[in-house]
């Protein structure tokens, strides 16, 4: 799929060959979901084990706007979240001016709504 995208997340393998998150990507869905933070180890990826297998980390991608539901491993404990793929509404990747789903649209920010 061409215009498969992620999550905005960049991640690196540790001595164990678990995937752990290195970079979240600003204004990313990642970043916008506010529950990943760098040294989250991915754990599953839509109720797959994906856990020390690299071989299994496109199952992140997809289609823009779909949902993925992944699941990390920090500190021994599991944290689920539900993240729409697509790509930052900063412009980071080259060539994409569009405006994206998770722009903000009131002036002077606000991208983030209370989730309470």
């Amino acid at each position: 799929a061409e215009d498969a995208c992620g999550v905005g997340l960049v991640f690196k393998s540790d001595q164990t060959g678990a995937q752990s998150v290195s970079t979240i990507v600003r204004g990313g869905p990642a970043d916008l979901s506010g529950m990943i933070r760098e040294g989250d180890a991915l754990f599953e990826v839509d109720g797959v084990k994906v856990y020390r297998d690299p071989a299994s980390m496109p199952r992140l991608l997809g289609h823009p706007g779909t949902i993925v539901n992944v699941c990390f491993l920090r500190n021994q404990q599991l944290v689920e979240c539900h993240l729409t793929r697509g790509r930052p509404e900063n412009g980071d990747a080259p060539g994409q001016h569009t405006h994206s789903p998770y722009t903000p649209s009131s002036p002077g920010g606000g991208a983030h709504s209370p989730s309470s």
